[in-house]
């Protein structure tokens, strides 16, 4: 889990805890406890997530617990099983549950939020949600196993004001809601497949459309439409995997004395795996010898979501690239802690990564990142 995942319930809850006055601050110093495990971190983590071993096992793990219940990373938090600022928690009369939904960023959102139900011998009754007597849309997420003792549901908000909460009540009986994402396996002709067949996948929502066809280097992303038409700017054409070799005396403490080295990958084939089952998330993995690509679409997302889990042999670095459709020589811009950077495209080493935090920009496409990182 990130250190900011785990820290961003506590921020939230500080934020609307404000409104209470004495109450609130009350409610913010019975959390000093966690707080204070939670602090037990040197900077590198706060600023760009890059602790050694050495500091991440003796220095952080040791004091810091996996939290109870876990955190599942979402732009709307829930505190569960924990008072919440504004109302109680506590079970009303004819309801499985009452959760709380909280955005505490200055703009409205739309999101897709999880949470952990009691059940018993793995059934999940016919449930449904409401939030101010309006439907919001819930799904079960996976088949709960008959030893299962909690059951994982997924909820939709829509347009949630900014500084905002909402009480969602859990309800008996179920409620026909209509799939916000969609999803489509295609063969070469456009008719439905499956396996070896597939050679084009599609992700829509209401807002995007994203298709990505298989090529000799895997399924590429191929055209990316945004709120209903196409952005200003082609899409992002592909992404791929390449291993970078060290140069000589490399080590984490001093720069390498000879430039980095690009080593192309093999052409590779991918198998398509869906994780996710149209609802209101869809999520494709993407298999290869190299690396499991990963994209995903929730409801209301404004977005394509993208994730790679890969390895390197040692002494290599192996890098995600992106062929952006952009103007030559497009100036690229990171963001950092305090602001932005605008960067040049090579100093000292070639290729030169520069930090970027949440966000990197180059020409008209920008990439959100749900992590720090170096871009080059």
């Amino acid at each position: 889990m990130k250190r900011e995942d785990a820290a961003r319930p506590f921020f939230t809850s500080e934020i609307f805890a404000t409104v209470l006055g004495a109450a609130g601050q009350s409610i913010t110093k019975a959390a000093a406890p966690q707080l204070t495990l939670l602090t037990r971190a040197d900077h590198h983590d706060f600023i760009t997530g890059t602790a050694t071993d050495a500091v991440v096992a003796e220095e952080e793990l040791r004091y810091s617990p996996p939290p109870s219940p876990p955190v599942r990373p979402s732009s709307i938090r829930w505190p569960r099983r924990s008072p919440s600022v504004f109302l109680s928690s506590r079970r009303r009369p004819r309801t499985t549950a009452r959760v709380i939904a909280f955005n505490a960023s200055g703009v409205a959102r739309s999101d897709v939020a999880e949470m952990e139900l009691p059940i018993a011998g793995g059934v999940v009754p016919p449930l449904h949600a409401l939030a101010n007597g309006q439907p919001v849309p819930l799904e079960v997420v996976g088949t709960p196993l008959p030893t299962d003792t909690t059951a994982t549901l997924r909820l939709g908000f829509t347009a949630m004001a900014p500084f905002s909460w909402s009480a969602v009540d859990i309800l008996p009986g179920a409620a026909a809601v209509a799939p916000a994402v969609t999803l489509s396996l295609e063969d070469a002709t456009g008719a439905p497949a499956t396996g070896a067949n597939v050679t084009r996948v599609v992700l829509s929502n209401a807002n995007v459309v994203a298709t990505l066809n298989q090529a000799a280097s895997g399924f590429e992303l191929t055209s990316l439409v945004l709120g209903g038409r196409r952005p200003s700017r082609p899409a992002p054409e592909s992404s791929t995997t390449t291993r970078i070799k060290e140069g000589s005396g490399a080590s984490a403490t001093r720069w390498p004395a000879a430039p980095l080295t690009p080593i192309t990958e093999p052409a590779l084939t991918e198998s398509v795996e869906v994780v996710d089952t149209p609802g209101l998330v869809g999520r494709v993995v993407f298999h290869s010898a190299a690396a499991d690509r990963e994209v995903s679409l929730a409801a209301g997302a404004s977005g394509l979501s993208f994730a790679i889990t890969t390895g390197a042999a040692e002494a290599t670095t192996r890098t995600v690239s992106f062929d952006l459709a952009v103007p030559s020589g497009a100036a690229l811009t990171t963001d950092e802690p305090a602001g932005w950077a605008v960067r040049p495209a090579e100093y000292l080493y070639t290729p030169t990564f520069w930090s970027a935090v949440g966000w990197a920009q180059v020409g008209g496409v920008a990439i959100l990142l749900r992590q720090s990182t170096g871009f080059a």
